[in-house]
C-alpha cells in the first residue's frame, strides 16, 4: 500500500513539471511580437528631436542630457539586438521646446557602418538601417534611453572645481553645494507607431511617450522612420474583377472604414503660470478641431473638441478621442485608397 501510494505521488509529481515545462517552451512564443512575412523591407530609424521642460523653475537656460540612446528591430526577427549604447545629446536653452539635430549643442555617437550607420542628415542621427532579406519583418521597433537630466554647469574656484564633466550625472559638486537636477533613470518602450502603417517611402515620425512625468521633470523624443520595398511592386491591375470597362482599381466591397483619434500631445503649461511654478487659472483646456474625407467624398465639417484637459504636459488619450469618419463600401465603390 505505501509502496503504491509512493509510485502515485511520484507519477503526479512527473505530470505536473510536464506541464509546467511544456507550458514554459510555448510562453515565449506565446508573448512573441508579431511579423509580417509579405517581402522583403528595410527599415531605417532617426532620432530627429528632443524635448524638456525639466527644471524649468530655474532662472535663465538650462543644460540638458540625454545619455544611451538605442533602438531595436520589435521582434527581432534577424538577431540585430540594441544598436551600439553610446549616443548621448546635448541641448542647451530654454525649457519646454523641442530640439532638432542643428540645435543640439552637443552629440556622442559610437563606431557606426551597416545596420547602425550613426550617420547624420536631414532627418537627424540614423540609428537603424536595416533589410530584410527574408520573408519575415517586423511590424515595429523599440527604443529605451539610459538616462537624462538638467545639468547645473557651473565654473567653481579650487578646490571645488571638480565633477563638471558635462556627460556625467553629478550628485553633488562645488564643494558639496550643487548637484545636477531632475534625473530620470533607464526607460524602454515599443514605438506606438507601428512603422508599416505609414505609406512606404515617406519619411514619418513617432513620440514616445512623456518620461518622467510632472511639471518639471518631463522628457520626450522624436523618431523619424521610413520603411521601403526592396524589391518593386507588380503594378496594380487597370481591370476590375467584374467591371468590362479598364481603369478601376479597389472595387474590393463590401466593407467597413473607420478611422479614429487615438491621443493628442501638447507641452502646454499651468494657464497664467509663471516660469513654471504655479498656475493661477486652472488647467489647460485644449481645442482640436479636425475634418476627414476619403477619395471620391467630400470633407467633413470642421469639427471641435473642447473636452481635453491638462495640468502639465502629456499625452492625452482616449479609446478613442473621437471617431475621425465612418464609411461602407460596397461592390459598387471604386479607386478608393486613401484617408485624409
Amino acid at each position: 500500500m505505501h509502496n503504491n501510494y509512493t509510485h502515485q505521488l511520484i507519477r503526479f509529481i512527473t505530470y505536473i513539471f510536464v506541464f509546467f515545462s511544456s507550458f514554459a517552451i510555448v510562453l515565449p512564443r506565446l508573448s512573441a511580437q508579431p511579423v509580417l512575412n509579405d517581402g522583403r523591407v528595410r527599415l531605417e530609424v532617426w532620432v530627429h528631436k528632443v524635448w524638456t521642460n525639466a527644471n524649468c523653475d530655474d532662472l535663465g537656460g538650462q543644460e540638458y542630457v540625454y545619455r544611451g540612446l538605442r533602438v531595436r528591430p520589435n521582434g527581432d526577427v534577424a538577431g540585430t539586438g540594441w544598436s551600439p549604447l553610446g549616443v548621448n545629446i546635448r541641448a542647451d536653452g530654454t525649457e519646454n521646446r523641442w530640439w532638432n539635430r542643428t540645435e543640439w549643442s552637443g552629440l556622442q555617437t559610437p563606431a557606426g557602418g551597416g545596420v547602425w550607420p550613426m550617420t547624420q542628415d536631414g532627418n537627424g542621427l540614423k540609428l537603424l538601417d536595416i533589410s530584410y532579406n527574408t520573408t519575415q519583418a517586423p511590424t515595429g521597433f523599440d527604443w529605451s534611453i539610459e538616462q537624462m537630466w538638467e545639468d547645473d554647469h557651473f565654473s567653481c574656484p579650487w578646490p571645488c572645481d571638480g565633477g563638471t564633466d558635462p556627460w556625467q550625472y553629478n550628485t553633488a559638486w562645488c564643494c558639496g553645494t550643487l548637484n545636477d537636477d531632475n534625473y530620470v533613470g533607464y526607460s524602454e518602450d515599443l514605438a506606438v507607431n507601428l512603422f508599416r502603417g505609414g505609406p512606404l517611402g515617406q519619411v514619418h515620425y513617432v513620440q514616445t511617450d512623456i518620461l518622467g512625468g510632472g511639471e518639471q521633470q518631463s522628457y520626450s523624443i522624436l523618431f523619424a522612420f521610413r520603411w521601403t520595398w526592396l524589391d518593386p511592386l507588380p503594378p496594380l491591375p487597370d481591370l476590375s474583377a467584374n467591371q468590362s470597362s479598364g481603369g478601376i482599381r479597389y472595387q474590393d466591397g463590401p466593407l467597413t472604414l473607420e478611422a479614429q483619434l487615438m491621443g493628442v500631445w501638447s507641452d502646454s503649461d499651468y494657464d497664467w503660470g509663471f516660469n513654471c511654478v504655479f498656475g493661477v487659472a486652472d488647467n489647460e483646456d485644449l481645442r482640436v478641431r479636425w475634418r476627414s474625407r476619403t477619395d471620391g467624398g467630400a470633407y467633413n465639417a470642421f469639427t471641435c473638441i473642447n473636452t481635453l484637459s491638462q495640468p502639465a504636459p502629456q499625452w492625452n488619450t482616449g479609446n478613442p478621442i473621437t471617431t475621425l469618419l465612418t464609411r461602407n463600401y460596397t461592390t459598387g465603390d471604386t479607386n478608393l485608397k486613401t484617408l485624409k
